[in-house]
């Protein structure tokens, strides 16, 4: 990747993997600052506030877990596509799941708003060989 990416926010009600991840992120250096969430509803909440008070602010890429108690990632990309913010193509979307479901993978692959799919746990390798892909 040539620059590091301003914001990452990951987003997983498992605050272990979410501890393990950053730690992954921080390795693969690729990335100025990593933001967690455990609720998929108040990242939601988290972008609105972002997006009307400090839009340059918004994260450029997020990682969201699939299974997730309340919302899971599935509502959380059904109230993304409701969510008005600005320079929205910018941001990508990344499924973590520990999923061997070939439905998520495809209900992945076949949503707009999603951009690649990575399996938990993340590995420095896999961040570092795939994220450069999607940001040209």
């Amino acid at each position: 990747m040539k620059n590091k990416l301003k914001r990452i926010l990951l987003i997983d009600d498992d605050e272990s993997s979410n501890y393990l991840h950053r730690i992954i992120i921080k390795q693969a250096e690729v990335a100025e600052e990593i933001e967690t969430m455990t609720r998929a509803d108040k990242a939601i909440d988290y972008l609105k506030d972002l997006n009307s008070s400090r839009p340059d602010d918004l994260p450029d890429l997020v990682f969201l877990d699939i299974n997730m108690p309340a919302m899971n990632g599935w509502d959380f990309l059904n109230a993304y596509a409701e969510l008005d913010l600005e320079n929205k193509e910018k941001l990508k979307i990344v499924m973590l799941t520990a999923s061997v479901n070939p439905n998520d993978v495809l209900r992945a692959r076949t949503n707009v708003f999603v951009s690649e799919i990575f399996h938990k746990p993340l590995s420095v390798e896999a961040v570092m060989e795939k994220l450069p892909g999607l940001f040209p």
